[in-house]
C-alpha cells in the first residue's frame, strides 16, 4: 500500500465575539498551504453588524490577506467594506482594498427575481483612487447572471480584470429523464431520479403538481422533474395559480411513488380543458328568461 504526504493543508475558524458582548460581531481566520506550488495564503476577517430593522439590515467586514509565492516576498492586501441588504432580494456593498500599494474603491450590486426565467443579476465595479497601478488598470469589474429557464439553469459571468483582460464564462445545467417511448428534460438537476408528466396539454398549457407540498410548474405537453433517490413521495396534481386555463384532471390525479437511483417513473394523467361561457337566456320576443 502506498502512501503520500497531501499536496494542500487548510486550517480555519470562526469566534463568535456576540457571546462576551452582544455589540460584538463574528472573526474568522483561515491559512492554506500549498505543499505542490509551495505557496501560502493567510486571511483574517472581521464582520459587525450594524443595523437590522425594516428597512434592510447593514454590515461591516474589514479583514487582511497574506499571500507568500514560493521566494518571492509576501504580498498583503487589507479590505473595508459596508454591506447593504434591501428587501425584495436587493443587496449593495461598498467598500476599499488596498493591495500592491494601490488602494481601490469597490461598488457591488446584486438583484434577485422570485419568478422568470432570470433568478439573479449582479455587477461590480473598482476603481484605484490612489497608489501607483503600474501595469494594471485603474478601472475593472463584471457582471453576471444566474438563470433558470425549462430545460436548463445556470450563470453567465462577464469580467474585466486589473490586468485588462475580458473573461467569460458560460455554465449550463440539466437533465434527461427517459422511460420507454416517453423521454423529457428539465433545467433542474436535483437527483439521479424523476418522474415524467405527460400531460398532453398544448405548449401554453400549464398546470401544477404538488410533491410533498412542494409546488411545480408543469408546462406543455410532457415535463421531466429530476428527484432525490431512496425518497417516498405524493404526487398531487392540480390547477396551476399562474394559469388563467382551468383544467378537469379526469383520472391520475394522485400519485405515490418510491424512486431508486436510476429509477424514472411515468405519470400520465387525463387532463381536459374547461371552458366557462356565460350569458343571458332570452325568449323568443326579446325578454330575459325568468
Amino acid at each position: 500500500m502506498r502512501r503520500s504526504d497531501a499536496d494542500n493543508r487548510a486550517i480555519g475558524g470562526t469566534l463568535n465575539l456576540n457571546s462576551l458582548w452582544s455589540k460584538l460581531g463574528t472573526f474568522s481566520i483561515s491559512y492554506n498551504d500549498d505543499r505542490r506550488y509551495n505557496s501560502h495564503y493567510y486571511t483574517a476577517d472581521y464582520y459587525q453588524s450594524v443595523y437590522s430593522g425594516t428597512f434592510g439590515t447593514l454590515g461591516l467586514r474589514a479583514g487582511i490577506q497574506r499571500y507568500n509565492n514560493g521566494d518571492s516576498s509576501a504580498n498583503t492586501g487589507k479590505y473595508i467594506a459596508l454591506d447593504l441588504s434591501l428587501p425584495l432580494g436587493n443587496w449593495f456593498s461598498a467598500g476599499m482594498t488596498h493591495q500592491n500599494g494601490y488602494t481601490m474603491a469597490n461598488l457591488s450590486a446584486r438583484k434577485q427575481f422570485d419568478e422568470g426565467t432570470i433568478r439573479t443579476v449582479g455587477a461590480n465595479l473598482s476603481r484605484a483612487i490612489s497608489g501607483d497601478t503600474g501595469d494594471d488598470k485603474t478601472l475593472s469589474g463584471g457582471a453576471y447572471a444566474q438563470f433558470d429557464a425549462r430545460y436548463a439553469s445556470g450563470t453567465l459571468n462577464v469580467n474585466s480584470a486589473a490586468d485588462g483582460y475580458i473573461n467569460t464564462n458560460l455554465t449550463a445545467n440539466g437533465s434527461v429523464g427517459w422511460q420507454g417511448k416517453n423521454i423529457a428534460a428539465s433545467g433542474r438537476t436535483d437527483g439521479n431520479a424523476g418522474v415524467i408528466f405527460d400531460t398532453g396539454l398544448e405548449n401554453d398549457g400549464q398546470i401544477s403538481a404538488k410533491i410533498n407540498g412542494r409546488i411545480f410548474p408543469l408546462n406543455g405537453k410532457r415535463n421531466y422533474l429530476p428527484l432525490s433517490p431512496y425518497g417516498r413521495y405524493e404526487v398531487e396534481l392540480q390547477n396551476s395559480k399562474n394559469s388563467l386555463d382551468s383544467y378537469d384532471i379526469v383520472s391520475g390525479h394522485k400519485s405515490h411513488l418510491t424512486l431508486y437511483p436510476g429509477n424514472v417513473a411515468v405519470i400520465e394523467p387525463e387532463v381536459k380543458q374547461m371552458v366557462t361561457v356565460s350569458g343571458r337566456i332570452r325568449a323568443e320576443d326579446g325578454t330575459l328568461a325568468g
